[in-house]
């Protein structure tokens, strides 16, 4: 199997949620993928200063996907190579809608998440690559209702607590799969060759860039029925386990 590219979800995939250091067992699979010439990106809602100490832990090399799909990124040179925001006037109209019934928001371009109570419309200053709220599940069909009204949006659940949903939202062409692709396209790797894992709901984006689809154990439902293979959870070096099963 000729694969050349693994684009991968980051919290819950590959690293625990929130951590930045993968088990002993997917770091040497990473190893090993790098070492036979196979380019691993990230794929992640991460901004670049975030992303970076995970960079760092893992050995990666080249060019990697943040910012939710918005941003390509050159770590060693330390800036964008290809990135499609959402400029200020539309950031302000999307979180104008979100902010109604959300008790947290991130529409910040360094990733930083403001209780409702604390945010008003005057700390929106500049573009960014998506809006993200925390919302309580019965709130949900409201906020897809009233989010249909604008156009070219992609919104998805990334997240989910109990009965609180982490949103986010960005350019219906800001998903992980544009950023994939314009990936592919500067690296000269086409679909057929890639492999996606991931386990959240946005990563059926990631997934739309990849022939190889990988669901994590721990992986939503709608996940696991659009993938192609289904792994161990990342409690169980489920990353590590699918680069086995594909041979790589």
């Amino acid at each position: 199997m000729d694969i050349k590219l693994v684009v991968t979800d980051v919290d819950d995939t590959l690293v625990k949620r929130h951590h930045n250091v993968p088990d002993a067992t997917v770091h040497s699979a990473i190893e090993r993928l790098q070492n036979s010439g196979i380019h691993i990106s990230i794929a992640s809602a991460r901004p670049a200063k975030l992303a970076q100490p995970v960079i760092k832990k893992l050995g990666l090399e080249g060019l990697q996907v943040i910012d939710g799909g918005a941003t390509v990124y050159d770590f060693s040179k330390d800036c964008a190579v290809w990135q499609n925001w959402l400029a200020l006037d539309r950031l302000r109209e999307i979180v104008t809608i979100a902010m109604l019934d959300a008790e947290a928001i991130d529409c910040f371009p360094e990733m930083r998440t403001e209780q409702i109570e604390d945010f008003s419309m005057a700390m929106v200053a500049a573009p960014a690559p998506y809006v993200y709220v925390q919302i309580r599940e019965k709130h949900r069909d409201i906020l897809w209702k009233e989010l249909e009204k604008i156009p070219s949006l992609f919104y998805a659940v990334v997240a989910q607590d109990s009965d609180l949903l982490h949103v986010q939202i960005s350019d219906e062409n800001s998903t992980k799969q544009h950023g994939v692709e314009e990936l592919q396209k500067i690296l000269g790797v086409s679909k057929e060759d890639t492999l996606a894992i991931g386990d959240a709901d946005n990563d059926l984006a990631l997934f739309a860039s990849a022939k190889h689809k990988v669901a994590m154990g721990n992986a939503t439902q709608a996940v696991k029925e659009a993938s192609t293979y289904i792994t161990e959870s990342v409690n169980n070096d489920g990353w590590a386990k699918a680069m086995e099963y594909f041979g790589v």
